[in-house]
């Protein structure tokens, strides 16, 4: 004679594991929809940079500098431009730990 089809157990067990899984998309879904992705992960963004601020970048690099920093890097491929600190932001680029650390969260 068979046994029952499902039990109590079985089925809690389940739910548990959809709940999980329908758990782990929704947070995927949300961190892919943050507002700009850092060129660096452990990049600081920095708060109250002035969003008209003229600063320089390097194709190549992760942080915007201001102009005449002498910590941006020259790459041989990578080309200084000047832009705005709300780009640079927007660009995925970080404040310099030297020249800009006034803006820093630390």
């Amino acid at each position: 004679m068979p046994g029952p089809r499902g039990t109590m157990y079985g089925w809690l067990l389940a739910a548990a594991a959809m709940a999980l899984i329908f758990g782990s998309l929704t947070l995927a879904r949300s961190d892919a929809r943050s507002g700009y992705a850092l060129r660096s992960y452990h990049a600081d963004p920095g708060t109250g940079v002035p969003a008209g601020m003229m600063v320089e970048v390097s194709e190549a690099g992760k942080t915007f500098h201001v102009p005449g920093c002498r910590f941006l890097h020259h790459h041989e491929n990578g080309n200084v431009r000047l832009i705005a600190a709300a780009e640079a932001i927007h660009e995925g680029y970080a404040p310099c730990v030297r020249c800009l650390r006034q803006y820093l969260n630390r």
